[in-house]
């Protein structure tokens, strides 16, 4: 049995014709491609540069790599709370300053 390889376009329109897409099944297909430098990129970005509760690294982040491959971006989630966001009727805390 042969096995087809789809594009990442090909992908996520079959992904969206199945209502499935959701930036975790993007991560969950794109997890495909990960080899042993994007996992040691995520890992050190988990171990060296995540703070709690901050800015979280997820163990399967999307990585995107430089042409030159002299390092890579890793995907990360920074937290705001909603005493940052505000309630829409006056400007956020930060934007104050």
């Amino acid at each position: 049995m042969s096995q087809t390889t789809l594009t990442r376009a090909e992908t996520l329109a079959l992904l969206d014709a199945n209502g499935d897409l959701t930036l975790a099944a993007v991560v969950e297909a794109m997890s495909a491609k990960r080899d042993d430098y994007d996992r040691r990129a995520i890992a050190y970005a988990e171990q060296n540069i995540a703070i709690a509760g901050e800015v979280e690294v997820d163990s399967n982040a999307l990585t995107s790599r430089d042409d030159d491959e002299n390092g890579c971006y890793v995907m990360a989630w920074i937290w705001v709370g909603a005493e940052d966001i505000g309630d829409g009727t006056a400007e956020p805390a930060a934007a104050k300053a």
